[in-house]
Protein backbone atom coordinates (compact mmCIF):
# COMPACT_ATOMS: atom_id res chain seq x y z
CA UNK A 1 0.00 0.00 0.00
CA UNK A 2 1.40 3.34 -0.98
CA UNK A 3 0.62 6.34 1.16
CA UNK A 4 0.77 9.63 -0.61
CA UNK A 5 3.25 12.14 0.83
CA UNK A 6 0.47 14.49 1.90
CA UNK A 7 -1.21 11.82 4.01
CA UNK A 8 2.13 10.80 5.52
CA UNK A 9 2.83 14.37 6.56
CA UNK A 10 -0.65 14.70 8.04
CA UNK A 11 -0.18 11.49 10.03
CA UNK A 12 3.20 12.56 11.41
CA UNK A 13 1.81 15.99 12.27
CA UNK A 14 -1.12 14.35 14.05
CA UNK A 15 1.25 12.04 15.97
CA UNK A 16 3.39 15.01 16.93
CA UNK A 17 0.27 16.87 18.16
CA UNK A 18 -0.79 13.84 20.24
CA UNK A 19 2.67 13.54 21.77
CA UNK A 20 2.72 17.26 22.51
CA UNK A 21 -0.76 17.02 24.06
CA UNK A 22 0.32 14.09 26.28
CA UNK A 23 3.44 15.95 27.40
CA UNK A 24 1.38 19.06 28.16
CA UNK A 25 -1.12 16.99 30.13
CA UNK A 26 1.68 15.35 32.17
CA UNK A 27 3.27 18.74 32.80
CA UNK A 28 -0.03 20.12 34.10
CA UNK A 29 -0.51 17.08 36.35
CA UNK A 30 2.99 17.50 37.76
CA UNK A 31 2.36 21.18 38.40
CA UNK A 32 -0.87 20.29 40.15
CA UNK A 33 0.96 17.85 42.40
CA UNK A 34 3.63 20.45 43.14
CA UNK A 35 0.99 22.99 44.03
CA UNK A 36 -0.70 20.49 46.33
CA UNK A 37 2.55 19.74 48.12
CA UNK A 38 3.29 23.46 48.45
CA UNK A 39 -0.16 24.04 49.88
CA UNK A 40 0.37 21.26 52.42
CA UNK A 41 3.65 22.85 53.47
CA UNK A 42 1.96 26.23 53.84
CA UNK A 43 -0.82 24.73 55.93
CA UNK A 44 1.76 23.07 58.19
CA UNK A 45 3.49 26.39 58.68
CA UNK A 46 0.19 28.09 59.42
CA UNK A 47 -0.67 25.45 62.00
CA UNK A 48 2.70 25.92 63.63
CA UNK A 49 3.94 22.42 62.92
CA UNK A 50 6.39 23.35 60.20
CA UNK A 51 8.16 26.18 61.99
CA UNK A 52 11.68 25.02 62.64
CA UNK A 53 13.67 26.54 65.45
CA UNK A 54 17.32 25.48 65.49
CA UNK A 55 18.40 23.55 68.55
CA UNK A 56 20.60 25.26 71.11
CA UNK A 57 23.50 23.06 70.08
CA UNK A 58 23.18 24.21 66.47
CA UNK A 59 22.87 27.84 67.55
CA UNK A 60 26.04 27.50 69.61
CA UNK A 61 27.91 25.98 66.66
CA UNK A 62 26.67 28.73 64.35
CA UNK A 63 27.77 31.52 66.69
CA UNK A 64 31.17 29.91 67.23
CA UNK A 65 31.65 29.69 63.49
CA UNK A 66 30.71 33.32 62.96
CA UNK A 67 33.21 34.34 65.62
CA UNK A 68 36.02 32.33 64.07
CA UNK A 69 35.34 33.11 60.43
CA UNK A 70 34.16 36.71 60.47
CA UNK A 71 35.85 38.12 63.54
CA UNK A 72 38.13 40.33 61.44
CA UNK A 73 35.14 42.09 59.87
CA UNK A 74 33.24 42.66 63.13
CA UNK A 75 33.48 45.45 65.61
CA UNK A 76 34.29 44.70 69.24
CA UNK A 77 30.71 45.56 70.23
CA UNK A 78 29.25 42.95 67.91
CA UNK A 79 31.81 40.37 69.03
CA UNK A 80 30.93 41.02 72.67
CA UNK A 81 27.20 40.67 71.93
CA UNK A 82 27.82 37.35 70.21
CA UNK A 83 29.99 36.15 73.10
CA UNK A 84 27.33 37.02 75.69
CA UNK A 85 24.68 35.30 73.61
CA UNK A 86 27.00 32.30 73.29
CA UNK A 87 27.50 32.12 77.06
CA UNK A 88 23.74 32.24 77.63
CA UNK A 89 23.14 29.49 75.10
CA UNK A 90 25.84 27.32 76.67
CA UNK A 91 24.23 27.71 80.11
CA UNK A 92 20.85 26.86 78.62
CA UNK A 93 22.32 23.82 76.88
CA UNK A 94 23.90 22.60 80.12
CA UNK A 95 20.54 22.98 81.91
CA UNK A 96 18.77 21.01 79.19
CA UNK A 97 21.47 18.35 79.27
CA UNK A 98 21.14 18.08 83.05
CA UNK A 99 17.36 17.75 82.90
CA UNK A 100 17.68 15.01 80.29
CA UNK A 101 20.15 13.19 82.52
CA UNK A 102 17.79 13.53 85.49
CA UNK A 103 14.88 12.19 83.46
CA UNK A 104 17.03 9.26 82.36
CA UNK A 105 17.96 8.50 85.96
CA UNK A 106 14.34 8.69 87.08
CA UNK A 107 13.34 6.22 84.39
CA UNK A 108 16.21 3.94 85.27
CA UNK A 109 15.49 3.86 88.99
CA UNK A 110 11.73 3.69 88.51
CA UNK A 111 12.26 0.07 87.45
CA UNK A 112 14.40 -0.61 90.51
CA UNK A 113 11.76 0.86 92.82
CA UNK A 114 9.10 -1.25 91.14
CA UNK A 115 11.09 -4.46 91.63
CA UNK A 116 11.87 -3.61 95.26
CA UNK A 117 8.19 -2.90 95.94
CA UNK A 118 7.22 -6.23 94.36
CA UNK A 119 9.77 -8.05 96.54
CA UNK A 120 8.39 -6.41 99.68
CA UNK A 121 4.82 -7.26 98.68
CA UNK A 122 5.76 -10.92 98.18
CA UNK A 123 7.51 -11.03 101.57
CA UNK A 124 4.51 -9.41 103.22
CA UNK A 125 2.07 -11.89 101.70
CA UNK A 126 4.26 -14.86 102.72
CA UNK A 127 4.56 -13.46 106.26
CA UNK A 128 0.78 -13.05 106.45
CA UNK A 129 0.27 -16.65 105.24
CA UNK A 130 2.70 -17.97 107.85
CA UNK A 131 0.86 -16.05 110.58
CA UNK A 132 -2.44 -17.49 109.39
CA UNK A 133 -1.07 -21.03 109.47
CA UNK A 134 0.42 -20.57 112.96
CA UNK A 135 -2.65 -18.86 114.45
CA UNK A 136 -5.74 -19.92 112.54
CA UNK A 137 -8.75 -17.61 112.93
CA UNK A 138 -6.96 -14.63 114.51
CA UNK A 139 -5.71 -12.91 111.40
Amino acid sequence: ILIPCIVKEEVTAQVQREVADRMEKERLENEGERKKSRNKARKRVRKGKGLHVPSTKNQIRSLERTLTRRSDRMTEEVKQQIRTKLEGLRKEFEAVKLSLKEREMVDKYRKVKFFERKKLQRRLTTAIRKLETLEPGTA
